[in-house]
């Protein structure tokens, strides 16, 4: 059975034909000139984790003429890669756009959607302005990425009620049990199974985190408690345990860990329980295994355990557009009409492959725009920030004392004041004239 391109990509290239092979010709015969490409695969690393989440890199290179086995390799994989959500097509032979680039975009944390990059000979877009395309293209991909999006963005409004309702939590609490119970009656109860990223944020763990096998030592008995799936399944779908036999424990180590307060009880650790995804990263389960002595297992901390069992699982575009997405949403709604609109649908001549030029202007131009009103934004302005920077810039900006913000975080008052130099510098904050603070809020 024939793959057909998706409506968006029929829309955006209405010269493209439904059938793959007619189509791989097609675009073959327009790119084979002039185009070669390569498609980078997205890469992921913990500092970026705190800014951006995610980005897209790619670069380009003059053709070596004929360069039809490139053309062909990547039309292919534009047509066929990425089911069930794909979008896909090539740059007509406009001498202004230099090429086209489709790559997988991770919503919800499938790949559903393409990057649509744009780039002139004498421009090419930064890394803020191609995350925000990425997110932009998974959007307009299909109805389905459409719908997801409108879930992430519900879902991320509860989770903020959630860290709204923990805080006030933390300051009525009378002792850590209280404070523990407050945190879970905060959450509502779609997040206990899907995710409390809340956890992360107010118990300094990062997220994703790296992780590595090891089996236990000759004796010791791991007693993991797993919420949502079995360690079965977890061996199951691991390649790493591939030589592993079906039910045999494994213990997963994480390097990051749950911190102290919240697991600080003697003989009690966490480990992370879960398959990995393709990319690297833990997608799954939030465990504790008993090491030692035979500690009880008190059921408020099994609680708070499986209130945590989804701490790793959100989707990447949760935890990338967390603070952004409302913002985002309009300026979303715009580009979407743009490429759902009866301009966008009409047909147009083979022999005539310029026509779609208004249209991949007016995309460019809403990019454009889309860019510059995001540009500035305290989520851009960190960008040069390290994590526990980030966390320790967002403390001020409450109004959190030096000690305050050493008690918040575990760290020592010179430590503290240590960062808040290493601020002040990386946002050129010179002189005494202007308080941190201050500066952090005029970011908003």
């Amino acid at each position: 059975m024939a793959t057909r391109l998706p409506a968006a990509a029929s829309a955006l290239f209405p010269g493209l034909d439904p059938d793959p092979e007619r189509n791989l010709r097609l675009i073959v015969r327009h790119t084979a000139k002039w185009l070669r490409c390569e498609c980078a695969a997205l890469g992921f690393s913990e500092e970026q984790a705190e800014k951006i989440r995610f980005r897209a890199a790619f670069r380009l290179d003059p053709p070596p003429s004929p360069a039809r086995e490139t053309a062909r390799e990547i039309c292919r994989a534009l047509l066929l890669k990425g089911k069930p959500y794909a979008a896909s097509g090539a740059c007509p032979p406009n001498p202004r756009f230099r090429s086209f680039l489709a790559h997988p975009v991770l919503l919800d944390g499938r790949a559903c959607g393409a990057l649509l990059a744009l780039a002139s000979r004498e421009r090419r877009f930064d890394e803020e302005e191609l995350t925000l395309m990425g997110f932009l293209s998974g959007l307009a991909a299909s109805e389905e990425g459409r719908r997801r999006a409108e879930a992430a963005a519900q879902r991320l409004a509860a989770l903020e009620a959630a860290i709204a309702a923990v805080d006030s939590a933390r300051r009525e609490a009378t002792s850590r049990e209280d404070y523990l119970e407050r945190c879970l009656r905060a959450l509502p109860g779609a997040l206990r199974a899907d995710g409390a990223f809340f956890l992360a944020e107010h118990t300094g763990a990062r997220a994703p985190l790296e992780i590595r096998f090891f089996p236990p030592q000759p004796g010791e008995r791991p007693t993991p408690v797993t919420m949502n799936g079995t360690l079965e399944e977890t061996l199951r779908r691991s390649p790493e345990n591939r030589r592993l036999a079906p039910g045999e424990p494994v213990i997963l180590e994480a390097k990051a860990t749950l911190p102290r307060p919240l697991f600080a009880r003697r003989g009690v650790k966490a480990w992370v329980l879960s398959p990995l995804g393709r990319n690297g990263r833990v997608s799954g389960l939030l465990g504790l295994e008993l090491r030692g002595r035979k500690a009880r297992f008190e059921p408020c901390w099994a609680r708070v355990a499986a209130a945590a069992a989804g701490l790793l699982g959100l989707g990447l575009e949760e935890i990338a557009f967390r603070e952004g997405i409302a913002s985002l949403r309009q300026t979303v709604r715009e580009v979407v009409e743009i490429l759902d609109s009866e301009h966008a649908k009409d047909p147009a001549a083979e022999a005539s492959p310029p026509a779609g030029e208004p249209m991949l202007l007016e995309i460019e131009r809403s990019l454009r725009r889309l860019a510059e009103s995001v540009r500035g934004k305290r989520r851009f302005a960190y960008r040069d920030l390290t994590p526990t920077e980030i966390r320790v810039a967002n403390l001020i900006r409450e109004g959190r004392s030096s000690k305050e913000v050493a008690e918040r975080l575990g760290l020592s008052p010179r430590t503290v004041h240590t960062h808040r130099y290493n601020i002040r510098k990386k946002l050129n904050l010179c002189g005494g004239s202007k308080t941190l603070r201050a500066h952090l809020c005029a970011m908003e």
